[in-house]
């Protein structure tokens, strides 16, 4: 039957989950780990390009959020926060990483999917710290078995990147 099908093809993308409210826990625990390596390797990333003379632009949604009215930056957090992290849960663990650790087992499946969610997001002077966030949620994902972990640890990263910008910059 359809139903069938449909709960199989969620259960295969780690979306049928029995306590989703633990595996989003799990999640935000693994974003509380991994969010010191993440900051460390973004500020080694600008210390080094601005070493090296190069512009330290961060990235575009970041700049933008600055200047929102707190209306229009509520909006950009569902986005950011909520639509971004289950639709790229899904895109790059759900389907690429599942599909890449079929033939190249996990630790391939993780860097080639951490690679692709890094290019993906199209920033040069993040591309480290986007890689790491990329591998780590990916092995999250591999640990849990659950894309609601991932989604929780990917939204809460977005979250804390948009509340860092926002806070520092945005005139009072």
């Amino acid at each position: 039957s359809v139903l069938c099908r449909l709960s199989s093809a969620f259960s295969l993308l780690g979306l049928s989950e029995a306590r989703p409210f633990r595996r989003a826990a799990l999640g935000l625990v693994g974003h509380l780990m991994f969010y010191p390596l993440t900051f460390l390797a973004a500020l080694a990333t600008m210390l080094l390009w601005q070493r090296m003379g190069l512009p330290i632009h961060p990235q575009e949604v970041l700049v933008q959020a600055v200047g929102m009215s707190p209306a229009a930056f509520g909006v950009l957090l569902v986005g950011a926060c909520v639509v971004a992290p289950v639709t790229e849960e899904v895109l790059f663990r759900g389907f690429l990483y599942a599909t890449l650790r079929r033939y190249l087992g996990p630790v391939g499946a993780l860097g080639w999917s951490a690679l692709a969610f890094a290019l993906l997001h199209s920033h040069a002077m993040g591309f480290a710290s986007l890689f790491l966030i990329g591998f780590l949620l990916g092995y999250l994902y591999e640990r849990t078995g659950s894309l609601v972990a991932s989604m929780a640890a990917h939204g809460a990263n977005n979250l804390a990147s948009l509340l860092v910008a926002w806070l520092t910059f945005h005139p009072a």
